[in-house]
């Protein structure tokens, strides 16, 4: 009886390892997300005038017209962020 035991709980654990280890390559694959995403014009204060953009690389650097000049729009690392630094992208 004990050898039944021990035969049965090897396999329900490497099917545990499993499931944990699908669940773990899964969540550090979704930090990759490439979106649109909400970037900020330093106009007056930092991160004051929304711009829309995007987090997928490309040649294009995100930008806004203010009073006829381009300037570089930047993201918020963390939505609780008061500075703006993330390097965005202009929407394809």
């Amino acid at each position: 009886m004990k050898n039944f035991k021990s035969k049965l709980m090897m396999p329900l654990m490497v099917m545990a390892f499993a499931i944990a280890g699908a669940f773990v390559t899964n969540a550090s694959a979704s930090e990759d997300v490439f979106a649109p995403e909400t970037g900020y014009i330093q106009n007056n204060i930092p991160c004051d005038t929304p711009v829309q953009c995007d987090n997928t690389p490309s040649a294009q650097i995100c930008t806004a017209e203010i009073n006829g000049e381009e300037i570089q729009a930047f993201g918020k690392i963390s939505p609780t962020s008061t500075t703006c630094s993330k390097v965005l992208y202009r929407l394809m």
